[in-house]
C-alpha cells in the first residue's frame, strides 16, 4: 500500500511526480490519484470561466487589478485541488473517472455497495445520444476557445442601450454568415488599395462581435460602422452616439462617443480604407498593409485602438476563423 501523493498544495511539483511512480506501484491507489487530478484540473477550467465571465463588471473598477487577478488565480487554484482531495468529498467526478479507468483496467470497486447506490435508479432515467465533441489537436481546441473570447469581448463592449433587435440587413447568425456576405466586399476593397481583405474581415468581426452586436443609431437603426471608426475631425455625415470602452494608460475607462454611420457595409469598407490612406499617422503601417499579421501590430502601435491587446485578438481571429478561407475567389455582388 503506497501513500496517495500529496496533492494539499497546488504548486507541490514533487506529488505529480510521485504520482508518474506511484501508477506502477499500486494501480488501484495510482488511478485513484490520477482521477482526483483530473477533477482538480477541471474544476480550476471552472473557476477560471466564471472569474472570464465577471470580468466585464470589474471594468474600471479601482479594486481590479492585474495584482488581483494573479492572486484571484492562485486562489483559485488552491481551491481547485482542495476541493478534489477532499477524501470522499470533491463534485463526484473523480469517482466517476476512477471507476472508468478501473473498468479499463479490468480491476472492480473495492467496495461494490458504493457503486450499487450510485447506480440503482439510472434504470429509470430516459436514455440519449449526445454528439462527442471531435477535436483532432488540443491547438484546435484552444483556437476555438480563444475565438469564444474574442466574441464575447467585442459583445461586452457594446453597452445595454444599444441591445436592440437588428434589421434583416444587419443579422448575422454566425461567424460563418458574417465572413461569407462580406468577404466579396474586403475582397473588392483589397484588390483597389492593396489593404488585405482578411485583416479587414478580422477587424470587423472584433469591433462587432461578429457582426452580432453591431454599432446602432439612436432610433435603432443600423450604422453600418464595421471598423469603430469615430465622428471625429472633418466627418459630416450621420454618426451614432454611444457609451465605449477605452484604455487610457492600460486602465478601462467608459466613455461616450461619435462614431461615424453609413448607408450600407460597402460604405464601410470604402471609408476605412479612405481613412487609413488620408492619415500621416497610418503612413507606415500602410508599407505592411498586404501582410495582415504585421499590419495588425502597426496598425495599433499608430495608435488605431487603445486596446493593449488589440493586435493579438485580431491575430487570433485571422488564424481561428480566416485561415483557411480563399479570398483570391471572392468576387463582389451589390447588396440587395
Amino acid at each position: 500500500m503506497i501513500q496517495t501523493p500529496d496533492v494539499s498544495n497546488y504548486n507541490d511539483l514533487n506529488a505529480l511526480q510521485n504520482l508518474k511512480s506511484a501508477r506502477h506501484k499500486d494501480s488501484r491507489e495510482g488511478i485513484k490519484a490520477v482521477a482526483e487530478q483530473f477533477e482538480s484540473m477541471f474544476i480550476s477550467m471552472m473557476l477560471k470561466s466564471m472569474r472570464d465571465a465577471n470580468k466585464t463588471f470589474s471594468e474600471g473598477n479601482i479594486l481590479s487589478s492585474n495584482d488581483t487577478e494573479f492572486y484571484q488565480e492562485m486562489f483559485d487554484s488552491q481551491i481547485s485541488v482542495s476541493l478534489a482531495g477532499a477524501g470522499d468529498g470533491g463534485i463526484g467526478l473523480a469517482k466517476v473517472i476512477e471507476r472508468q479507468l478501473l473498468e479499463n483496467k479490468g480491476l472492480k470497486q473495492e467496495s461494490g455497495l458504493e457503486q450499487a447506490l450510485s447506480m440503482a435508479d439510472m434504470s429509470t432515467y430516459e436514455r440519449k445520444d449526445f454528439p462527442r465533441l471531435n477535436v483532432a489537436r488540443l491547438g484546435d481546441a484552444m483556437d476555438e476557445v480563444d475565438q469564444v473570447l474574442d466574441i464575447e469581448d467585442s459583445i461586452a463592449r457594446i453597452p445595454e442601450e444599444q441591445h436592440v433587435a437588428a434589421t434583416p440587413i444587419t443579422a448575422f447568425s454566425s461567424p460563418e454568415q458574417f465572413v461569407e456576405a462580406l468577404a466579396p466586399i474586403a475582397s473588392k476593397v483589397e484588390a483597389q488599395t492593396g489593404i488585405s481583405a482578411r485583416l479587414m474581415l478580422a477587424q470587423s468581426a472584433l469591433e462587432t462581435g461578429w457582426g452580432q452586436k453591431p454599432i446602432l443609431k439612436g432610433d435603432g437603426s443600423p450604422s453600418f460602422n464595421l471598423f469603430g471608426i469615430k465622428a471625429s475631425g472633418n466627418w459630416q455625415g450621420e454618426q451614432a452616439d454611444i457609451v465605449t470602452t477605452e484604455f487610457h494608460q492600460g486602465v478601462a475607462v467608459k466613455q461616450r462617443d461619435a462614431f461615424r454611420a453609413y448607408g450600407s457595409f460597402e460604405e464601410s469598407f470604402q471609408d476605412y480604407a479612405q481613412f487609413l490612406q488620408g492619415n500621416p499617422r497610418y503612413e507606415e503601417a500602410l508599407t505592411v498593409r498586404e501582410k495582415p499579421i504585421e499590419f495588425a501590430r502597426a496598425l495599433q502601435d499608430s495608435g488605431y485602438a487603445t486596446d493593449p491587446q488589440y493586435a493579438d485578438k485580431l491575430g487570433r481571429i485571422m488564424h481561428s476563423r480566416l485561415s483557411d478561407i480563399d479570398l483570391s475567389t471572392s468576387s463582389f455582388t451589390e447588396e440587395q
